[in-house]
């Protein structure tokens, strides 16, 4: 990886807390790429486990949105102040085996996570200027005060981060 360009790294897995993963993480940060990982479907929380619990990734609860529920957390996400911010994580459509046709509708944080990977790196590439502002949201230098834990539930939400693409990719 070239690390004087910002890349995007999606990590939809959750294991128990774990140094070494955490290191990986790091090292991956330190070399420019967001790694933006699932916070975990155990309703608990997140700082528990790994990689959403290593301060420089950008962790990702779910969120429903539209549903038959109405628009909330996801009832399984897990949360706390290793959590970013929300993303869409209920009934996500996408391909599956079986065929080249083949879909399922799934639920949870890994479906989250790279609807976040997936705008961080669109916002790149419509302007490659926003790389450094984009690469801000893993520390959360584009918050309120710089406070990565901005939000009265110490989170982030989708109005934030939707503000602060919004400005990046202006």
């Amino acid at each position: 990886h070239d690390s004087s360009k910002v890349a995007v790294m999606n990590l939809s897995f959750i294991t128990a807390y774990n140094e070494s993963l955490n290191e990986l993480v790091k090292k991956a940060y330190d070399d420019n790429i967001i790694v933006v990982a699932g916070a975990g479907n155990n309703n608990a929380n997140a700082s528990s486990y790994s990689p959403a619990s290593e301060p420089t990734a950008l962790t990702v609860a779910g969120a429903t949105i539209g549903t038959s529920s109405g628009n909330g957390i996801f009832p399984m996400s897990n949360y706390g102040p290793s959590v970013d911010l929300y993303a869409p994580s209920s009934y996500i459509q996408s391909a599956w085996i079986g065929s080249s046709t083949a879909s399922n509708s799934k639920s949870d944080t890994s479906q989250a996570a790279p609807f976040v990977a997936g705008v961080a790196a669109l916002a790149i590439e419509i302007d490659r200027r926003a790389e450094r502002d984009v690469a801000d949201l893993r520390t959360g230098a584009c918050g309120a005060g710089g406070d990565r834990h901005a939000g009265p539930a110490g989170e982030r939400g989708l109005d934030e981060l939707d503000a602060e693409l919004r400005g990046v990719a202006g």
